[in-house]
This record gives C-alpha cells, sequence and structure tokens, in this order.
C-alpha cells in the first residue's frame, strides 16, 4: 500500500512538472537548474566523501569491515554502534540532500529540454 501511494505521488509530481514546464521557456529555466545542479554538487559531493570515510572509520573500530563495503553502504549501519551511528548521520542526510537537490535540478532542466525540442 505503502509503495502504491509512492509511486502514485511519484506520478503526480511529474505530472505536474511537465505543466509547470510548459508555463516557463527553457531559458527561463537554465540559470536556476543549473545553480541548482551544482548546488547539488557541491554539497552532495563532499558530504559524500565525508560519509564514506566516517563510515568506513565506525566499521572499522567495530571490526566489521567487508569487502568491496563502499557498495551498498547503508545496509552496514546496522553493524556501527550507535555512537557511530550517530556521527554518521548529518553527513549521510546532507549527502542525500545534496543528492536529491542535483537530481531535481537535472529532472526538471531535462524534461524542459524534451518539450522544447518536441515542440521544434
Amino acid at each position: 500500500m505503502l509503495e502504491a501511494l509512492w509511486a502514485a505521488g511519484t506520478i503526480a509530481l511529474l505530472w505536474l512538472l511537465v505543466a509547470l514546464v510548459r508555463l516557463v521557456s527553457l531559458e527561463a529555466l537554465l540559470w536556476p537548474c543549473g545553480v541548482m545542479i551544482l548546488s547539488g554538487l557541491a554539497l552532495g559531493v563532499p558530504t559524500g566523501v565525508q560519509y564514506h570515510l566516517v563510515l568506513r572509520r565506525g566499521l572499522k573500530a567495530s571490526g566489521a569491515l567487508p569487502k568491496r563495503w563502499w557498495l551498498n553502504p547503508t545496509a552496514l549501519h546496522k553493524l556501527l554502534s550507535p555512537l557511530a551511528l550517530r556521527s554518521l548521520q548529518p553527513w549521510f542526510s546532507l549527502g542525500a540532500l545534496g543528492f536529491v537537490l542535483a537530481m531535481i535540478g537535472c529532472v526538471v532542466l531535462s524534461v524542459a529540454v524534451i518539450i522544447a525540442f518536441r515542440q521544434l
């Protein structure tokens, strides 16, 4: 049931996005989307690196540093002590925020470009 709500919400947001992009020209979206993408990357990349460094340190301290730990790092959160998890959480959240910001900018810009080229 929860997955169905997420899917319906995502579809509704995409429809809203298409409707909004049709109201604003591609040229008007270039700078805001570019700033959003670059801001997201500027926030997400350094905090993502710090997240991985803090996670590695926490896993190593607990003696549970598996090979290829970076491939699915969130699954390893359960192996951390509560203190290590608490120190990891801000980096995880900031990295996720940066990622989401960059992805929203990319999606809005992509939809705007697709709509602009379909109107040619």
